[in-house]
């Protein structure tokens, strides 16, 4: 599941022209099994054909969740579909952004269709790397605290300023240790969106600025931050206090209270180690608080190792071997009955946004040519047809 979840989610379509099956339903399997060639090529088809258009279209009209239902949808039945349909929104952004200095940073609808891709792609990677320092901090969160406002008494913000320091530099390296299998999914994209930028003549530092900085910001400093509501890290981490039955031992030795102020302090560190890790990302030189100067050095340190990071999660591994006579890595697959499954969720969120999707293919801008938009629009109507039926 996605970042924010640690559970399942079910979202139920809905419109107001008339209801229509939940996602979940069999109605869309059925469907889905019974036009699998034909759902194949409205949607997944590759360019010249405006099967993204429709895809992207439809990514416009439905809120949070349901993007994160279209884009598991979509990678499991073809994944090279799912990486267009991200590649469009953001060639839009790229389009659209006034200052290169907020590319990536607005809540655009490519920045979210990006972070979920995150989520769905490289959840289990990230929680690899973040569980055991996770666990090692939120067990042995003291010393870290370095506001003046909130240290502790007994402690030294100048002791504390270097043991923060230290930790973050370990979680630093644990994610350049790890960045080779970032998967290679994931590292593709990036190295697409570097083409996109490279292309429009953005400068070398901006590109690597917006990639490193998203990366961090959207994907890992959020998990590290609240690694309780990031379902996959969640999962791997001791329960927090309120888990835990009236009168248990707590990891700092005493009962709730003393358990449930150890974690209130472990997850305040981890908020501190996420802060210094965001500014390392983002190249910047000093923090804006006046109490996180002291920790300008570790910024200046680390500086290199971001260019690395991004050089790294931006390279696309060489396949072992040639591709096989005649196989075109660009192209999906023939149809196969069993993406008829991964299929029927993406089936009932087209039935239940219809006029959005039409109205959506009318206003895109990449259709002004008569032609593309008549196909466009005719296959649009093909995909009417056969998916604005089950109803209650």
């Amino acid at each position: 599941m996605g970042c924010g979840s640690s559970g399942a989610r079910t979202p139920v379509a809905s419109r107001t022209e008339s209801a229509v099956q939940p996602l979940n339903s069999n109605v869309w399997l059925e469907l889905a099994t019974l036009h699998a060639a034909e759902l194949h090529e409205l949607l997944l088809a590759p360019p010249p054909q405006p099967a993204g258009f429709i895809v992207s279209a439809l990514a416009s009209a439905v809120d949070d969740d349901q993007l994160e239902v279209l884009l598991a949808s979509l990678r499991t039945a073809d994944p090279l579909a799912a990486r267009r349909l991200l590649l469009l929104l953001i060639e839009r952004d790229l389009d659209s952004t006034a200052s290169a200095a907020e590319l990536f940073r607005l809540d655009t609808l490519g920045t979210k269709a990006m972070r979920t891709y995150c989520c769905l792609e490289a959840s289990g990677w990230l929680a690899d790397v973040l569980a055991p320092r996770l666990t090692a901090t939120l067990a042995n969160p003291q010393r870290l605290e370095v506001d003046p406002l909130r240290l502790p008494a007994t402690e030294s913000a100048e002791a504390n300023c270097a043991q923060l320091m230290a930790v973050s530099q370990g979680y630093l390296e644990a994610l350049l240790a790890g960045c080779d299998s970032v998967p290679v999914g994931l590292r593709e994209l990036f190295s697409e969106v570097k083409a996109m930028m490279v292309a429009r003549s953005m400068p070398a530092a901006t590109c690597r600025k917006a990639v490193a900085a998203f990366f961090f910001l959207r994907f890992v400093c959020p998990a590290l931050a609240t690694p309780y509501v990031f379902g996959p890290l969640a999962a791997r981490l001791p329960p927090l206090p309120t888990d835990q039955p009236q009168g248990h031992r707590g990891a700092a030795g005493g009962n709730n209270v003393h358990a449930a102020v150890a974690s209130a302090m472990g997850r305040r560190a981890c908020v501190l180690i996420a802060k210094l890790l965001q500014a390392l990302a983002n190249e910047a030189t000093a923090f804006k608080e006046p109490f996180m100067q002291p920790l300008a050095p570790f910024l200046s340190t680390n500086a290199a190792a971001v260019h690395t990071f991004y050089e790294r999660l931006t390279a696309v591994p060489q396949p072992p071997g040639p591709q096989p006579p005649g196989q075109q890595p660009d192209r999906p697959a023939q149809p196969d009955p069993r993406h008829a499954e991964a299929l029927a969720p993406l089936v009932a969120l087209l039935a239940c946004r219809l006029p959005a999707i039409s109205a959506s293919l009318n206003a895109e801008p990449k259709l002004s040519d008569a032609a593309a938009k008549a196909t466009a629009q005719a296959n649009f109507e093909r995909l009417r047809k056969l998916v604005d039926r089950p109803k209650h």
